[in-house]
C-alpha cells in the first residue's frame, strides 16, 4: 500500500476500506506518524472516522459498531486515544515499513509526497 502511495501519479491518493475506519485508519496512522504528526492529532483524526462511520451506517440502515468497540477497549482498561499513543510511541514507522519491503528510496518518496 505505502509503495503504491509513494509511486502514484501526482495528485490525490485515495486510501479506503469497507468502513473507512479500521484498515484505513491503521494505514493513515502509520503515514501520519511517519511524517511526525503529533499523537493527539492522529487520535483526533481517527475519532472523526467514528463519526463518519456512524453516518454511513445510518444512511445504510445498519447498526453502528463504535459503541461495542469502545466497550471492548474500556473493558481492557484503556481508551482509543491511549491505544493510538501506545502504537505511535512504541513503533518506528520507517523501520516498520522497511520490514514490510519498502526500500529507503520508497520511504523518501513517501515522505516527500506526504509533506509536499
Amino acid at each position: 500500500m505505502c509503495s503504491a502511495i509513494a509511486q502514484a501519479e501526482p495528485g490525490g491518493v485515495l486510501v479506503h476500506c469497507g468502513g473507512g475506519r479500521d484498515r484505513t485508519g491503521l494505514i493513515v496512522l502509520v503515514l501520519l506518524a511517519l511524517v511526525g504528526v503529533a499523537t493527539a492529532d492522529i487520535a483526533a483524526d481517527h475519532a472523526l472516522s467514528h463519526l463518519r462511520r456512524a453516518e454511513l451506517c445510518a444512511r445504510a440502515g445498519r447498526g453502528e459498531d463504535t459503541p461495542a468497540i469502545e466497550r471492548i477497549i474500556a473493558d481492557n482498561g484503556t481508551t482509543a486515544h491511549d491505544l493510538i499513543g501506545d502504537i505511535v510511541g512504541s513503533h518506528d514507522m520507517a523501520a516498520y515499513l522497511r520490514s514490510g519491503g519498502l526500500p529507503e528510496t520508497g520511504l523518501i518518496a513517501l515522505r516527500d509526497r506526504l509533506l509536499d
